[in-house]
């Protein structure tokens, strides 16, 4: 199960974009060759393909060692395929699929397991207006999906040495707000972004995850159901060689309270970050980046999302940004 799985998400197409000359004309044309509203490069979470090669994390919950940090590979392979789009001189809009397949492989566990697997999608609705040659805004509605799956292989660890491993079934229909502004200066890009995420009542649930356990009866649904965040990023979009890009996201996640009492007790929140940055070649968009990746704050491997104290960092490769 654990091999099938990566041979799956491998062959999982990876996209990579041509660039185009700024005209003035079309004031939009230097951000159109690529998606509106592009998946910002340090968000965990976000539909591209990014895999840390090496990584170290703070331990899953019900992990067989739970004191020392964790060998991982985090793999991610997805993207954001444009199904048409729209580009006048000064506006553009159109109509995206995000879609994503996530998991992390943990070295300090017995077995080497797949600790768990996220899988996303969605249709997405994008406009942006050129305020100038090099100012656009953007904004973002996106209709998403996210599954979350623990393997076979942790859970038998997890049994093996605790006696029990509650499966709690994370997964949500959400819609998603943005709005961003790009700025050009010279051959980069400097990204401001806000989003924020709500859950909706679809399939017998509203919230994070479904209100069944196996073998322990129902729980309390999550009452916070929101996420709002920012994202910043600088990267380059023109030149020749390699440059350096940087990302930095930042979000209040929802701590998952499984074990509540009270349903009308508020869900607390994690401020969660992530830093990200590296290289690219702005001259061949085939050749992957390099990634340097750091994150702090809730869990967001689904179940897992009840740690607000999760830690990860790791170097690797990503989808070229530049």
């Amino acid at each position: 199960m654990k091999w099938s799985m990566l041979i799956l998400l491998c062959l999982s197409p990876i996209h990579t974009f041509a660039q185009t000359e700024t005209t003035e004309s079309k004031p939009l044309k230097f951000l159109t060759a690529r998606p509106l509203f592009d998946p910002l490069i340090a968000n965990p979470s976000d539909p591209q393909t990014q895999i840390l090669v090496f990584a170290i994390s703070k331990p899953f919950e019900y992990a067989t060692n739970p004191h020392d940090n964790h060998k991982i590979w985090d793999f991610k392979f997805g993207g954001d395929q444009n199904l048409f789009v729209v580009d006048g001189k000064s506006w553009a809009w159109g109509v995206w699929f995000p879609y994503k397949a996530q998991a992390a492989l943990d070295f300090g566990e017995p077995g080497t397991p797949i600790v768990a697997a996220n899988f996303g999608l969605g249709l997405s609705g994008k406009v942006a207006y050129s305020l100038s040659t090099n100012n656009q805004l953007s904004f973002l509605v996106m209709l998403g999906h996210e599954s979350d799956h623990v393997l076979d292989e942790y859970i038998f660890n997890a049994e093996e040495r605790y006696g029990k491993f509650p499966r709690v079934d994370v997964n949500n229909q959400y819609l998603q707000f943005g709005v961003n502004l790009d700025h050009k200066i010279k051959t980069r890009v400097v990204t401001n972004r806000l989003t924020l995420l709500k859950t909706l009542d679809f399939w017998s649930h509203e919230g994070f995850y479904s209100y069944r356990v196996r073998g322990y009866g129902n729980i309390l649904p999550s009452t916070r159901n929101y996420k709002p965040a920012y994202g910043f990023q600088y990267v380059p979009k023109g030149g020749k060689g390699f440059r350096t890009f940087f990302s930095y996201y930042a979000d209040l996640s929802t701590v998952f309270d499984y074990w509540k009492l009270n349903p009308n007790k508020k869900d607390s929140s994690q401020f969660s970050q992530s830093l990200a940055f590296g290289m690219c070649d702005v001259s061949n968009h085939i050749t992957p980046a390099l990634l340097f990746r750091f994150y702090y704050g809730t869990n967001f491997f689904g179940q897992f999302g009840k740690n607000n104290q999760f830690g990860e960092g790791g170097v690797g490769f990503a989808n070229n940004p530049c």
